[in-house]
């Protein structure tokens, strides 16, 4: 069976905002796998990029979270979890992924796809920065969320695709920005781009969207 692939792909590049500097906020709006009870928690995902790192702080309104697990590579995305699944060196079919629950337990691989996965802490000690907590959002109402940051350092770029990778003003990339709960009371799973409804879910590069950065 062929891999799937999504008839548009999307492209993000960052803009220049007020705050001065190449920053980009989108929201996950496409959905799938829902039942007769669909469950849409409003996400977004900003993204900026420095030359030492890949930046991204997921923001859902969630008002109740679930969180079972608190060890790394624990399958935290049975639990409320965003995602970050990022393809960064052009011509090599390896992503990254790396998802996060409300408590800060995260799971981080890499792979070409879905089956062929290895954690990223087998390879290398080096290892993402990631951080979760609540958050509220809206600016009257008492809405509460939470929220997730991840960083992928240079050196962990390095040490996973070369010492030779950089990042660079207009680089190409692919990736995802995903928000799901598989075995949470209201399951979902939302995506910035969209993914087939079939086999291999999430783990879909071809419908990867297209990420160029511009550097702060």
């Amino acid at each position: 069976m062929s891999t799937p692939r999504c008839e548009v792909p999307l492209i993000l590049t960052p803009q220049e905002y007020h705050w001065g500097y190449p920053y980009v906020e989108v929201k996950l709006a496409h959905w799938h796998w829902e039942g007769d009870h669909p469950y849409r928690p409003e996400t977004w995902a900003d993204l900026w990029a420095t030359p030492d790192a890949l930046n991204v702080c997921l923001h859902t309104y969630e008002p109740q979270p679930v969180a079972f697990y608190s060890r790394r590579d624990t399958p935290v995305c049975e639990d409320s979890c965003l995602e970050f699944f990022i393809a960064p060196k052009e011509g090599d079919a390896h992503y990254i992924n790396v998802e996060v629950n409300p408590k800060g337990a995260y799971l981080s691989a890499i792979g070409a796809d879905r089956e062929h996965r290895t954690f990223l802490k087998d390879l290398t000690k080096l290892a993402p920065t990631v951080s979760a907590g609540p958050v509220m959002i809206g600016e009257t109402d008492e809405q509460w969320g939470w929220k997730a940051k991840i960083i992928l350092p240079l050196p962990l770029l390095r040490a996973l695709y070369g010492k030779d990778f950089t990042l660079y003003d207009g680089q190409k990339m692919r990736g995802n920005f995903y928000k799901c709960g598989d075995d949470t009371p209201r399951p979902h799973w939302g995506a910035w781009s969209p993914v087939t409804d079939n086999p291999p879910g999430f783990h879909n590069p071809a419908c990867f969207g297209e990420i160029v950065l511009k550097l702060v």
